[in-house]
């Protein structure tokens, strides 16, 4: 086993070069060439739209489910036929089809999103595990593994082959191969560096054969740090590896990279502090550490007695005054004030730290024996748990010291009958007393049967040294101290027994000869790092942009985020990456009262790589348009107006409910967008209705569809509240803005706009099926805009009727009727659609009357405006990023 471990290390801590992305071949569909450019433009215009309604559909829930997701995966294949070069479309249907939770769904959908984007070694991951995770045999599977590692998956980027060596090794593991495990092991870390779960099995596997050898572990944990660099816990862990074998000056830097991080993330507890102190106590001594505890205490208990006295002259009752002297810090300052004064000979710290943790101690035992407590049985435990705690800190310190043992016993006896880890937290007193008492070899005896009782403790351990070192077995004491040391080196006890055992050696460097060589290989550790984990534009280059700044009327607004990696080391992208993957982006519109709507964020995950090379970068093109954003502006274009779009990175809720970026994240905006008004919307009803009439290309005719859009969404009466599904609780927190919305001062009434209603019918009568689909992608129901009804009745009346149906060249547009205009389960359209010979219809109508039957919210039922075409909440956007809903 010895050689195998060696070999593995040999291989693993080497950080291997990484060669160039390389694509993924894949089957290409045949799709028929459109006529002319303006027939290209209107397809890409209807899938567009089709998105939308699909979208905005699936967006109007909460909470979707896998009914839900599947009526959009159906209806986002059938859209794909319009347009199946649109990769922003194939991963929208990945993703309902991994909502859906369709492995075969999810595999199509895949190989389509790799045949638009070949070098989207994410997607590639997926396909192929999904393939081998389908084949029978693990000796099958093992062999996929083998070919994909071998000669015949050279071509696959070495990202995506370090993945399925991690695999691959853990089928050997669990097979109990261990040659086999580590050769594949050691190929996951060598041809990624970037794998942090490959580093993460590396160092574990290490440490559990090792254990002794801390050098060998912390090459692997470097490993683990390169991996994610900004992972705070990686750089603690690293701190503690040092801490333990002395190594002080590098424990300080890795520990304060770490707390940096902690600090951004708002994660910073008393224990981390502590830590802190800890290394402080060994590089300047221990009564810095008594002096900052000491001064802290005093500081806050003076700005507590300012709002003491300003809180009296105010008459605030007194059950809600909180006198300075209750103020304390936590139990975890005192024990390392007490340690550490112990250390420094201060005496009078000492005892200073010994009565906060008495008043600890005794507050809790007065909460304890409050007769207006509650009696619940969980709530009464934890109040006996905390308060033998605060008895048990404030005996071990007494202990240690060597104050007040007499009252030991007479104390635990004010709790009663001890149970169970109750029991087990005070029975090392017992040895305690003896040891005290002047016998430390009974003392020793008691301490190992409580042990046996109860297991180990830092108790006995502080004991059994201190009783060692007294009967002069001072390499048995030693032995226990750096057991100490080694379990918890930033800790009160670990750095207590550290001093201990420098003082018994008289020895001044507490470096072991394995802490040297540690500590030289800290050293060698780039500065980079440092410099990574207080300023992001040492490894990160994050720009937004559109593809143009001003958009003819009808266009889309697509925009452009980039992200690069300018460091000097590769590193992962993903959204718990050091290249965050998650970004927010926001619409800033102009503020006029004209407008319809606020604009909506949008979830967008750059994960298409799973790493950057050093000066790597990766643009990803995003169609805002394709939601309720896309309504928002369909609903504006008769003006001319202004907008630009931010990008947050990392995006969190701030404290004051504004978005802000993550941790080490960025963010940019594009610069001002000029979006222009399409002037046929200025046309009134009347016009609009003449334009559609004489229109005689697609683009005119799409210019007046959308002019034709604009008037009724800018004449929709008030809104309904926000639509969920039954059965779910509502949201704790109102959602924010929710009001009551009338038409735009000056819009056409419901009567006005029924001539252009009926013309719309007509244009619809005489239409090919494709310009069929555009008008009802675009156009808004009677549900949403009641003005539209007599053109949904056309709409209805004409795909009640079986032609359309058989009619292949009406698929787009028969899906879109059942989605957007169907507000019933029996409806005679959706009648239609399961008996159609398509399979996609079949399936979308079923999961559409399944939804209706349940109440559930759909485009043909959620209301005026819906929703004042606000969309999801911010909260509501943050939950959705954390449920992989966009």
């Amino acid at each position: 086993m010895t050689g195998v471990v060696a070999r593995f290390v040999s291989v693993c801590v080497a950080f291997v070069s990484v060669h160039a992305a390389a694509s993924v071949s894949s089957a290409q569909t045949s799709v028929p060439e459109p006529e002319s450019a303006q027939d290209e433009a209107l397809l890409s215009a209807t899938a567009l739209a089709a998105q939308r309604v699909a979208l905005v559909d699936l967006r109007l829930l909460d909470s979707p489910a896998q009914i839900d997701y599947r009526v959009a995966h159906d209806m986002f294949s059938i859209i794909a036929e319009l347009d199946p070069n649109d990769l922003g479309l194939a991963r929208r249907s990945a993703a309902a089809a991994f909502g859906l939770g369709d492995a075969e769904l999810l595999k199509d959908a895949t190989r389509r999103v790799i045949r638009l984007d070949p070098g989207d070694t994410v997607s590639q991951l997926r396909l192929i595990t999904a393939n081998i995770s389908e084949m029978q045999t693990v000796e099958q599977r093992l062999g996929a593994y083998a070919r994909f590692l071998g000669k015949a998956g050279e071509r696959l980027d070495p990202s995506v082959r370090s993945r399925l060596a991690l695999d691959a090794a853990l089928l050997h593991r669990e097979r109990g191969e261990d040659d086999m495990f580590v050769e594949r092991l050691s190929a996951a870390t060598a041809l990624d560096p970037t794998n942090k779960e490959a580093a993460t099995l590396a160092f574990n596997y290490y440490a559990s054969q090792l254990p002794e050898d801390s050098v060998g572990q912390l090459r692997l944990q470097f490993n683990l740090m390169y991996a994610d660099p900004l992972d705070p816990l990686v750089h603690m862990s690293i701190a503690k590896l040092l801490a333990q074998e002395g190594a002080a000056w590098g424990c300080a830097r890795f520990h304060n990279l770490g707390m940096l991080m902690l600090t951004l993330v708002d994660a910073v507890d008393p224990s981390r502090d502590v830590e802190r102190l800890a290394l402080a106590w060994q590089l300047q001594g221990p009564q810095v550490v008594v002096d900052e505890i000491a001064g802290r205490l005093a500081g806050e208990r003076a700005v507590a007695a300012e709002i003491f006295e300003e809180a009296m002259k105010l008459d605030v009752p007194d059950e809600e005054l909180v006198p300075p002297e209750t103020i304390s810090l936590d139990p975890l300052y005192e024990k390392m004030r007490i340690l550490a004064a112990l250390a420094a000979g201060d005496f009078v710290q000492v005892e200073v730290g010994l009565e906060e943790l008495e008043a600890i101690f005794d507050r809790a035992r007065a909460e304890l024996a409050d007769l207006n407590r509650s009696l619940e049985p969980e709530l009464e435990l934890q109040r006996r748990f905390a308060t033998v705690q605060a008895m048990s800190d404030l005996q071990f310190m007494r202990a240690i010291a060597n104050v007040d043992i007499e009252r030991f016993e007479a104390e635990a006896r004010t709790l009663g009958n001890l149970e169970g880890p109750l029991q087990a937290a005070l029975a090392p007193f017992a040895a305690w007393v003896q040891f005290r008492n002047g016998d430390p070899e009974a003392a020793l005896r008691t301490a190992a049967n409580i042990e046996s009782a109860f297991g180990v403790s830092v108790g006995t351990q502080v004991l059994r040294a201190l009783a060692l070192e007294s009967l002069g077995s001072i390499e048995a004491a030693l032995e226990v101290y750096r057991e100490l040391t080694v379990a918890a080196p930033l800790g009160p006890t670990g750095a207590w027994a550290r001093s201990r055992s420098l003082q018994i050696l008289e020895l001044d460097d507490p470096r072991t000869p394995a802490g040297r060589q540690m500590e030289a290989l800290a050293v060698e550790v780039p500065q980079v790092l440092d410099r990574m984990l207080v300023d992001h534009t040492a490894f990160l280059e994050f720009k937004l942009d559109a593809a143009t700044h001003t958009i003819a009327p009808g266009e889309p607004v697509r925009l452009a985020l980039t992200i690069r990696n300018v460091s000097s080391i590769p590193l992962s992208l993903g959204p718990d990456r050091p290249l965050n993957s998650r970004v927010l982006l926001t619409p800033l519109f102009d503020s006029r009262e004209v407008h319809v709507g606020r604009g909506q964020p949008e979830v967008v995950e750059l994960d298409r790589r799973l790493r950057l090379m050093p000066r790597e970068s990766l643009t990803v093109e995003v169609d805002v348009d394709a939601g309720f954003n896309g309504l928002i502006n369909l609903a504006n274009t008769p003006l001319l107006r202004d907008q630009r779009w931010r990008a947050i990175q990392g995006f969190r809720l701030g404290e004051m409910g504004q978005f802000e970026q993550g941790a080490l994240c960025s963010t940019d905006d594009t610069p001002g967008l000029l979006l222009q008004a399409n002037t046929v919307s200025r046309l009134g009803p009347t016009g609009i209705a003449e334009a559609i009439a004489k229109a005689s290309t697609d683009d005119e005719f799409m210019l007046a569809v959308r002019a034709a859009a604009a008037a009724f969404y800018r004449a929709t009466p008030a809104t309904l509240p926000p639509p969920t599904r039954p059965g779910f609780p509502e949201p704790e927190i109102p959602l924010n803005e929710v009001s009551h919305y009338e038409a735009v001062p000056g819009s056409p009434t419901t009567e006005e706009l029924a001539p252009l209603a009926a013309a719309l019918g007509d244009a619809f009568a005489s239409a090919d099926p494709l310009r069929r689909a555009f008008m009802l992608a675009t156009l808004p129901p009677a549900s949403v805009t009641p003005a539209s009804e007599p053109f949904d009745d056309v709409v209805l009346e004409y795909f009640s009727r079986p032609e359309p149906w058989r009619d292949g060249e009406h698929l787009t547009a028969c899906a879109l009727v059942a989605m957007s205009r169907v507000d019933e389960p029996g409806h005679p359209v959706l009648l239609m659609a399961r008996a159609s010979p398509e399979p996609r219809l079949n399936t979308l109508a079923s999961g559409i009357g399944a939804r209706l039957e349940l109440g559930i919210p759909t485009m043909a039922t959620s209301g005026p405006g819906i929703n004042e075409l606000t969309g999801p909440t911010r909260r509501e956007t943050v939950e959705r990023a954390r449920a992989g809903v966009r």
